[in-house]
């Protein structure tokens, strides 16, 4: 990325929605956030954030009907009673 394309560049984490992997050696965690890039709509983001959220790893965008197909396809694939669990573990 050239000089004048990281000066032009932002991002606003508009919400955190979950840490999927704690912490590799570096202090980089997994992360499932909604975030506007450039001052666009916000978009469904994966990708690896350092712990003040100043640096980030390369990542997925995903718009809301992406991620709507995305979590119906890994629900119907673990099945209902696998969610169930999953969503019991995260409210504990």
């Amino acid at each position: 990325m050239s000089e004048k394309a990281r000066q032009d560049f932002s991002f606003e984490i508009v919400e955190h929605i979950c840490t999927i992997a704690e912490g590799r050696q570096d202090g980089y965690s997994k992360e499932l956030n909604y975030v506007a890039f450039n001052g666009k709509n916000p978009k469904w983001d994966v990708r690896e954030w350092n712990t003040d959220h100043t640096k980030m790893t390369k990542g997925l965008n995903f718009t809301d009907e992406e991620i709507y197909k995305i979590a119906t396809a890994a629900m119907e694939r673990l099945g209902r009673n696998a969610t169930q669990e999953i969503c019991r573990e995260e409210s504990v």
